[in-house]
């Protein structure tokens, strides 16, 4: 899981690693609702997409962004998640 942070960040926790993630051009898709019904279609839709524009993935592995915290949105119909894949 990618949660993105800013600033200054101390961990006593050994098992949470703090990385740089390097830029890189990515396309992106946003799903609106629960992660687990919506994301497995719009992985789907993102290879379709590579594919139709003649593009290749590069570079790191995709990535997630959860943009809210599902205890603090109700309904989990306003939950946002990003979905990126770096291209060439």
């Amino acid at each position: 899981m990618v949660l993105p942070v800013a600033g200054i960040l101390t961990l006593s926790d050994p098992d949470i690693e703090v990385k740089t993630l390097p830029a890189v051009t990515v396309i992106s898709v946003l799903c609106k609702g629960p992660p687990y019904r919506n994301l497995g279609l719009a992985h789907k839709r993102m290879y379709t997409y590579l594919e139709e524009n003649t593009l290749t993935m590069s570079g790191p592995p995709p990535r997630e962004y959860y943009l809210n915290d599902p205890a603090e949105t109700p309904p989990e119909e306003d939950l946002l998640t990003e979905i990126q894949y770096p291209v060439a």
